[in-house]
């Protein structure tokens, strides 16, 4: 019987840990992040250079950077509207599922992973 809950328990610590690598990087109601610069990578994965960021729920190492992954499934949507923002000089929000090194940036230091992007 003990075998047969050791595996369930390992399954929910896993579970536990995805779940808690996630939170805004900005106020939702008031967000005040800036996009100062836009990076494409030649893979397709677009980096956000930013400022204002207040939040770090997963304690990235770099929040002056945020990255929007390639095969993520709301990549264009995003990227169209980083750059609608950039363009527009208006203020944004962000929510990172976790962190990551990006080998590009160099280091070890790790940058926050966005999947959701709003504009002030």
């Amino acid at each position: 019987m003990a075998n047969c809950q050791r595996p369930l328990a390992i399954g929910l610590f896993f579970i536990t840990n995805m779940a808690s690598a996630a939170g805004y990087l900005t106020s939702l109601g008031n967000p005040e992040a800036t996009i100062t610069s836009v990076f494409t990578h030649a893979e397709g994965h677009v980096t956000l250079i930013v400022s204002g960021v207040t939040l770090n729920p997963d304690e990235c190492g770099d929040l002056g950077r945020v990255h929007i992954q390639a095969d993520l499934p709301g990549h264009k949507n995003l990227v169209s509207a980083a750059l609608t923002a950039f363009a527009s000089g208006k203020k944004v929000g962000f929510y990172t599922t976790g962190c990551e090194v990006i080998p590009f940036w160099g280091g070890t230091s790790t940058r926050p992973v966005i999947n959701s992007l709003w504009i002030k």
